[in-house]
């Protein structure tokens, strides 16, 4: 073996430009080596590094971030979970989840991250620490600012971004001088627990739902959150074996028995967790009902469930509703009052209380999204605060509300009638919900003092009645600015191509932005929404342009002296004699999307009157967005909610030839 002799190596001159030559090779190959180490650095290498450095974290990391950091992925896909829709970037060994709720105007946010299958913490369990005010931006009107840390920021000028954000007691706030003035956040959580409207005056007299049952179906619990804890008679899970409590259960729970949010806050609760996210047809809802059904069969009279609260209203639209229509049959036979998020058994919208405003003056609500028409029964939903499902005693103040939030509001009511006259009828509950309302711009509102007054002495409802139309008529005679000259101001929009700005052009700035269950900032607007204005008129926007004017009141005349309260003879006097009438039993209509009893979507048929859809007399339907630019609700045979759809002249429109 050969042994290098650094001795003879310095003697012998030969090998000194060789050498050299190797060394300045050598050299070059180290000055290049750590950008060429830098480039190969793998995928998981780069994610872990960005982890480490807090470039990377749950919910404040966007998916162009990660695009930035990685490159494109070599895979990109979309999925739905329930309302949430998901993004998937797949760099091979490295795969990312981000998620937004649909509909809402909000990037992509991290959820999770995984290198070669296994996760990698990016802070899910630790509270979100914001670092500056452009990191307001990552978070949409669903989730809000839950769990988040606010308290290096200053928020003076964002007042109505937090007017609109959910937040809950483990939210972190700066000190009183960096919010804006007039914005108490526990102050807003504590008023949002008040159902209002004189919901804790009746609990007062002792009325509160005790010794009534009430059955909640909904998703999985937190069991021992101290709001309705001591409330709970009976738990069974079905099928949700291992799932985590979800944020349905707690709010619906909170509202129907909750001690501080509910409106029966002493009823026995029944709970019942099934997985709402993949029954999908009506029979394991009614097997559940017949449970409850049988269970009252072998109970005494003080042990049984008078009402049962599903929030959701999905049931006309699937195959089997047939079978859902005897289940509650059945259950109306037995006494039991069954309310769901659909309006086939009462017509009945969503309110959301106004900012700031006193819960129990019925003033201080707007309407919302699900209000389709000046009928329906309006019920309180928005801007509440509720049990969340993060943990006991955590409490969570929601500004998106929708149905799910008025049908427990409405169960507690029936638990309180119950309790007032256990031989009342579900029938009379229903009707005396809808006689007791009390008028506002916003709508009939339920009233709870009234309702409850009718329950305990039912001679007073002629007498309630007569005061509610009374207030309605007086109310009717008044006619805003904005109402005045309403056709005029119509006249001013090419319905063809006007925008949002050239609504506020003619009617000036509306008092909402309202999405499907939500208010926008203008700043941050979705794809859809309305804008709405005084005496129930609103402009319904789509992709930038306006889709449609709807009125709910009186103030716009269409051809032919068509108004909101008009007569069912009147509109087809004015439509005139060759407007089509088809039969409407066999349909039913919901937010304005026609069914059949099977569940099946129907497109309308231009031209065409729906008459006494569902078998209800004068609750008809008319569409002509196409040939005449209009459409029309109408109930009891009057008109309660008409929408132009486009600039039609007189003797341009085309009406329908044939009678059905």
């Amino acid at each position: 073996m050969r042994v290098f002799d650094y001795n003879s190596f310095s003697k012998e001159p030969f090998y000194l430009p060789t050498v050299l030559m190797i060394l300045c090779g050598l050299l070059a190959v180290s000055i290049y080596a750590e950008p060429n180490t830098i480039a190969k650095q793998s995928h998981a290498d780069i994610i872990r590094s960005a982890v480490a450095a807090g470039k990377l974290s749950f919910r404040l990391t966007t998916s162009d971030d990660v695009k930035t950091l990685l490159g494109p992925p070599v895979k990109e896909t979309t999925e739905k979970d329930g309302d949430m829709e998901l993004l998937i970037l797949d760099y091979g060994e490295v795969q990312a989840r981000f998620g937004r709720m649909q509909n809402l105007d909000a990037p992509f946010a991290l959820y999770e991250v995984a290198v070669r299958g296994k996760g990698i913490d990016i802070g899910q369990t630790r509270q979100i620490v914001l670092r500056n005010t452009e990191d307001l931006k990552k978070f949409d009107r669903f989730w809000g600012f839950s769990n988040v840390s606010l308290a290096s920021l200053d928020l003076r000028g964002h007042l109505e971004l937090l007017q609109t954000m959910p937040f809950d007691s483990r939210t972190v706030w700066p000190e009183s001088s960096r919010l804006p003035k007039g914005f108490d956040p526990v102050q807003v959580l504590e008023q949002g627990k008040n159902p209002g409207l004189g919901v804790r005056a009746i609990h007062s007299q002792g009325i509160d739902g005790r010794g009534v049952g009430i059955a909640v179906i909904d998703q999985p619990l937190v069991k021992n959150h101290p709001e309705y804890a001591d409330r709970i008679v009976s738990f069974e899970a079905i099928e949700v074996s291992g799932v985590p409590p979800q944020m349905h259960g707690p709010g619906v729970t909170s509202i129907a028995v909750g001690k501080s949010c509910g409106v029966a806050p002493a009823a026995n609760l029944h709970y019942y967790a099934i997985p709402m996210w993949k029954w999908n047809k009506c029979q394991p809802y009614c097997d559940v009902i017949n449970k409850i059904l049988h269970f009252n069969e072998g109970a005494k009279p003080a042990e049984r469930i008078r009402v049962v609260s599903i929030s959701t209203g999905m049931f006309p639209h699937w195959k089997d509703f047939d079978r859902w229509q005897a289940t509650l049959k059945k259950a109306e036979q037995q006494g039991v009052f069954v309310i769901t998020c659909s309006t086939t058994a009462i017509n009945y919208g969503t309110l959301t209380r106004a900012f700031g405003k006193d819960p129990e003056d019925p003033n201080s609500y707007l309407s919302e999204i699900y209000a389709p028409g000046s009928d329906f029964l309006m019920v309180p939903a928005g801007n509440r605060t509720t049990a969340s499902h993060e943990g006991s005693g955590i409490y969570t103040y929601w500004t998106v509300s929708g149905m799910s939030w008025a049908t427990p509001y409405l169960a507690g009511l029936a638990a309180l009638a119950f309790q007032v006259d256990p031989q009342i009828t579900p029938s009379k509950i229903f009707e005396w919900l809808q006689q007791t309302t009390v008028p506002t711009d916003a709508g009939p509102i339920i009233n709870p003092r009234a309702f409850i007054a009718c329950v305990q002495d039912p001679n007073k409802l002629s007498t309630l009645r007569a005061q509610a139309i009374s207030k309605k008529r007086s109310k009717g005679n008044v006619v805003s600015e904005l109402s005045k000259g309403m056709n005029e101001k119509v006249a001013q929009l090419d319905m063809n191509k006007a925008s949002r700005e050239d609504v506020i052009r003619v009617f000036g700035q509306p008092l909402s932005y309202q999405g499907d269950e939500q208010t926008f900032i203008e700043e941050n607007l979705p794809d859809k929404y309305n804008m709405t204005y005084a005496d129930g008129f609103s402009v319904a926007v789509r992709s930038g342009r306006v889709e449609e004017l709807r009125f709910q009141k009186l103030g716009y005349v269409f051809r032919g002296g068509i108004t909101v309260d008009s007569k069912l003879e009147e509109v087809l006097s004015a439509l005139g004699p060759e407007t089509r009438t088809i039969d409407g039993g066999e349909y039913r209509i919901e937010r304005g999307i026609l069914y059949t009893n099977e569940g099946e979507t129907i497109e309308p048929k231009d031209g065409v009157l729906y008459k006494d859809i569902g078998h209800r007399k004068g609750f008809c339907y008319y569409d002509a967005r196409d040939t005449q630019g209009v459409r029309m609700l109408l109930m009891g045979n009057r008109v309660v909610f008409l929408c132009i759809t486009q600039n039609i002249a007189p003797g341009q429109e085309n009406k329908g030839n044939n009678h059905e």
